[in-house]
């Protein structure tokens, strides 16, 4: 008997998609033909639901990725469509609740979609179906005051992230340079004791706000959206 400890969902925040233009995929495996294991070691309380439920259950468990499966997905995402994903972990046995994922789906300003047939696209090359629900998303720049909210909130992340970065290099960073964006994510390059800035740009985002709808798409352009900036240098050397 293969052991399954996990199963997992894969999403994307894409902006502008040829066809659907700003979008928000829920991936999911299309028509397995026959369960990963046991629906009764994948499902908690299985034997206990009845046919319509255990109807549901078989149905969201069987759309849920493999390891292997959602690493092949998100890798071909991103080789081949330049899609960013990410993914959530579904323990083993799943209760029939936890299938959906409401705190990534609850998107304030969404007008529902449908089903995206992924695997029909020409030139599909998974070894597997992939299809997708998806919600097109709107864009709205939020107005002055919100702007004035989100400049006010992320001084302070911005005094907080940089004492934890200096804490933990304290002799190799010598300064910070950050971005405050209007979907309130701050972006940051590090400056170190040679001059080098560092290129590559490191990204905090409040855990408890879920992820960033804009930011996972990873916007190419995002120095657009910057409301904000604050550079922050490390006083705190000795000199020997």
């Amino acid at each position: 008997m293969i052991h399954i400890a996990k199963l997992y969902k894969a999403y994307s925040f894409v902006d502008n998609h040829p066809e659907l233009g700003n979008v928000f995929f829920a991936w999911f495996y299309h028509l397995r033909k026959k369960p990963v294991a046991p629906y009764e070691d994948l499902i908690e309380g299985y034997a206990e639901l009845d046919e319509p439920l255990k109807n549901r259950a078989q149905r969201d468990v069987d759309e849920l990725f493999t390891d292997k499966e959602v690493q092949t997905l998100t890798a071909y995402l991103g080789k081949e469509h330049g899609i960013g994903s990410f993914i959530i972990e579904k323990l083993i046995p799943v209760r029939l609740e936890d299938m959906g994922d409401e705190k990534v789906l609850r998107m304030e300003h969404d007008a529902p979609g449908a089903i995206y047939m992924f695997s029909r696209e020409p030139g599909y090359k998974l070894p597997f179906e992939v299809w997708a629900y998806f919600h097109l998303r709107e864009t709205e720049q939020p107005d002055e005051s919100e702007l004035s909210d989100i400049i006010a909130k992320g001084e302070k992340k911005i005094v907080w992230l940089a004492k934890q970065i200096f804490a933990a290099l304290p002799r190799l960073v010598t300064g910070l340079k950050f971005y405050v964006l209007d979907c309130g994510c701050i972006y940051y390059q590090r400056k170190f004791v040679d001059g080098t800035v560092v290129s590559t740009i490191g990204i905090y985002r409040d855990a408890a706000n879920g992820p960033c709808q804009v930011c996972m798409a990873i916007d190419k352009n995002w120095r657009d959206r910057v409301v904000d900036e604050t550079v922050v240098y490390n006083s705190g050397f000795q000199v020997e």
